[in-house]
């Protein structure tokens, strides 16, 4: 089973305060559901405003080349600094302790 892991070093914290704090790809993708039905709700009224078009134009215009791959990758970025610095806070881990990268 795949896992999501934090980023954070934990080497220089003692053995008994070391806990596995991952959940699994399921248990992610459980927790997204209420997101993606918030999405969907909130379509409603703006395709009933606006028209099924609109939104196809938006979404035409998002995914458009480097505007996306821009959006994308800053998007990333943004999204892995906010995990660093929630790391930093709730574990009490040092800005030089936290690393950032793929497995």
């Amino acid at each position: 089973m795949q896992t999501l892991t934090n980023t954070a070093s934990v080497a220089h914290l003692p053995t008994e305060t070391k806990r596995d704090v991952s959940i699994s790809l399921g248990a992610a993708n459980l927790y997204f559901l209420p997101a993606l039905a918030l999405a969907l709700l909130l379509l409603l009224p703006f395709t009933a405003l606006y028209g099924w078009a609109s939104v196809q134009e938006g979404l035409r215009v998002f995914f458009d080349g480097l505007s996306f791959l821009a959006v994308f990758l800053l998007g990333i970025i943004i999204h892995e600094t906010l995990h660093g610095i929630s790391w930093m806070i709730a574990g009490k881990i040092s800005p030089q302790n936290i690393r950032y990268g793929v497995k």
